[in-house]
């Protein structure tokens, strides 16, 4: 009898980069994640446990596969804090290799402040209006 070993060299040749990211919420256009493998390979993205599904790629996501498909990109555009999580690149022998992404929410700013000083007479009533950059969290 004769037994054979076939070695699988599938994997990772460059981890996710960025290993970490932290930004706020609307600070960047998108963000990039990348990584390479020694094989020219499909591979699976998922957020947390939740596989990328074809609907969030099109409205989110954008997946990108180059050099005779052994880089892969994944591109998160208009990053939101419900993007906060683990980004986990997976090889079809699951391998894997992930990033964890923290975002912040923004603070909130005034868009438009009160432009003049406003008189009121005594035990009237008056209306102030301001606009804000975004609804906040709590309002206090």
């Amino acid at each position: 009898t004769i037994e054979i070993t076939i070695k699988d060299d599938l994997r990772f040749t460059k981890e996710l980069t960025p290993s970490n990211v932290n930004t706020i919420e609307g600070k960047e256009k998108e963000l990039v994640f990348e990584c390479e493998t020694s094989k020219s390979t499909p591979v699976q993205w998922f957020h947390d446990q939740q596989k990328l599904s074809p609907t969030e790629l099109k409205k989110h996501y954008q997946i990108e596969s180059t050099k005779n498909n052994t880089a892969h990109k994944l591109r998160i555009l208009q990053p939101v804090t419900s993007d906060t999580g683990l980004y986990r690149c997976v090889l079809p022998t699951n391998i894997e290799t992930s990033s964890q992404c923290t975002i912040e929410p923004a603070g909130v700013d005034f868009q438009q402040k009160l432009t003049t000083p406003v008189h009121v007479e005594y035990m009237k009533s008056a209306l102030l209006e301001c606009e804000l950059t975004r609804k906040p969290q709590n309002v206090v």
